[in-house]
């Protein structure tokens, strides 16, 4: 919070914008939305608090509305009064200092805060217009606070209301919203994303950085925004005809934790993230510039069942802001200002919670293209054995019939993606389906469950604006690959595998015989039982699996390993 902060608040059709001490705007009907010096801007606003006049031409405001008024009027002037005289330190930049130590130190409580300001008021010299209590401060300085919206949810998580609303049951699953006291059983708070946009275009340092040449023109793809894909959204997308500083593209971080590091608790909180893409990259995922929307809660130690009322929430306030017309405190004007959320940063369970797409475990798991798996019932795994359809038409290996899965020649082409048109089709049909069978049939032969909430988005395009997940690519798939040819997790059921398929012979397992193979004792018991009991037989040793030929040898390991650490990046 600075002294240059702005602040808009909607009133009706008006917006008052409250800038630095040196000019304010007056929305009066002689002024209008002119900025116009405090002594000018404070005696037509007591004109209008006195009498009710009309604000302008067309509308008129109501005594609730100029109630707010008078109380944001006040609020103001107290905040820009001195902490005491004799001193430039303002009520504001106390009150500040203060709630930033507090929001800084996860252990300090209310009551101390308010202790802490209550003796600091008994030595500041007197008489001192510093608070004495947490909720006296927080009352002052409430005009410079986050608004929050607070709803009550369904334990179910079927659909959310207003923390104010009568409804006492969820008309979905009647499951009841509160308990025996009439506590609310579940509530989310939702924290708007565009008056932290407007405190951005309105503090004239922050404003500035909009301005920088972010964007790549070397050719060089460092960011997403030096990729093509956000580059005509620029020129024929959401941002067509737009100015790049006049652009607010938005990316979401979604995804279940457990806080506290409390492993009991399946990822009873989601966290939903918002980030600036624009903002220069060594700032745009830091703490400051990225902006918590709301954490979903969970209910008891279960994940929220469904993420789709929260992010209705989301949705409905970029409809409402696709265009807003803000003061841009660089340039000391207003500007037309377009908000629009173009990426999304999952990794894939929450894309499947999220776009309601099939999981990393099902038979049609690719979010980017119709490729259909099998089931092995050796590992126990979705095995996807038409890579060579991805090779180039004329690629040697599309025509070998011995050393792939396939036994016969690849003539496939590259699997396509599903249209815009045929994806909504298809979220269609599963909507309608009757029964849960039903559904889960389609599900596992499109990989897709039903229409979400960001599909009322109009420039929304799932492929092109989900990234893929390099969190797994890299710890999962790479390291499983890493694991096999190390001979980590090279075992009999791989063997197995490799048999069902009529590849690599010579690695089969052989199935032990009792007369040739030395058997194992049972393990003795800890306690032992004062009633005999059979001695259970001994079962077979295994025998070493034969050599394969994907298998590195511990001299090829220690190789690897060295390449590896002489490697060096760019």
């Amino acid at each position: 919070m600075t002294s240059s902060t702005s602040l808009s608040y909607e009133v009706y059709s008006h917006t008052i914008t409250l800038m630095d001490n040196l000019k304010r705007q007056c929305t009066c009907s002689k002024c209008n939305g002119k900025f116009v010096n405090i002594k000018t801007f404070r005696a037509h606003s007591k004109k209008i608090h006195n009498t009710h006049a009309e604000i302008s031409d067309t509308h008129r405001e109501q005594p609730e509305i100029v109630r707010e008024s008078k109380e944001l009027l006040k609020k103001t002037l107290i905040l820009n009064q001195s902490l005491h005289e004799g001193t430039n330190r303002t009520v504001k930049d106390a009150i500040a200092e203060h709630l930033f130590i507090f929001s800084s130190n996860n252990g300090m409580s209310k009551t101390a805060l308010s202790q802490y300001l209550y003796h600091e008021k008994c030595v500041l010299p007197q008489p001192n217009n510093l608070p004495s209590t947490y909720c006296e401060a927080v009352t002052i300085i409430q005009p410079y606070l986050m608004p929050i919206e607070k709803f009550k949810c369904c334990t179910n998580d079927c659909k959310i209301f207003p923390i104010s609303s009568t409804i006492l049951a969820c008309p979905d699953c009647n499951e009841s919203l509160v308990f025996s006291n009439n506590r609310n059983k579940k509530t989310f708070q939702y924290m708007p994303i565009v008056p932290r946009i407007v405190r951005w275009y309105g503090t004239r340092n922050l404003a500035k950085i909009l301005y920088a040449n972010k964007l790549n023109t070397t050719g060089r793809l460092s960011s997403y925004t030096d990729g093509n894909i956000f580059r005509q959204q620029m020129t024929d997308g959401v941002f067509k005809d737009q100015q790049q500083q006049n652009c607010v593209p938005l990316a979401l971080f979604a995804d279940g934790v457990n806080p506290n590091k409390n492993q009991t608790v399946q990822k009873s909180i989601w966290p939903l993230i918002i980030t600036w893409i624009t903002l220069p990259q060594e700032m745009r995922y830091i703490l400051g510039p990225m902006m918590l929307a709301g954490i979903v809660p969970g209910y008891g130690r279960k994940e929220p069942k469904s993420l789709d009322p929260y992010i209705n929430v989301l949705v409905d306030e970029l409809l409402s802001n696709i265009e807003c017309n803000l003061y841009d405190a660089y340039t000391d004007a207003p500007v037309n200002v377009k908000i629009a959320l173009l990426q999304y940063l999952c990794d894939i369970p929450a894309f499947s919670k999220l776009l309601h797409c099939s999981g990393q475990a099902a038979i049609r798991a690719c979010f980017f293209c119709k490729d259909t798996g099998v089931h092995s019932s050796s590992v126990n795994k979705v095995l996807h054995i038409s890579n060579r359809e991805f090779l180039p038409t004329d690629s040697p290996f599309r025509k070998d019939k011995t050393l792939f899965a396939k036994k016969t020649e690849e003539v496939a082409p590259k699997p396509q993606a599903y249209s815009r048109e045929e994806e909504m089709e298809i979220r269609k049909e599963y909507d309608k389906k009757k029964n849960n069978n039903q559904k889960c049939k389609l599900q596992k032969e499109t990989g897709f469950k039903g229409i979400h909430p960001l599909h009322r988005l109009p420039y929304f395009d799932r492929v092109h604006q989900m990234q893929p997940d390099g969190m797994h690519t890299l710890a999962d798939v790479i390291s499983n690959i890493l694991d096999l040819i190390t001979g980590k997790s090279d075992g009999p059921k791989v063997r197995q595998c490799e048999k069902d398929y009529n590849r690599f012979k010579e690695t089969w397992p052989k199935r032990p015989s009792l007369s040739t193979t030395e058997c194992e004792r049972p393990s003795k018991q800890a306690k032992k039982s004062s009633v005999d009991t059979a001695v259970p037989e001994p079962t077979p040793k295994a025998p070493p699996l034969p050599a394969a030929p994907w298998l590195l040898t511990k001299q090829d390991v220690k190789l690897a390993d060295n390449r590896a650490k002489s490697v060096k990046y760019p």
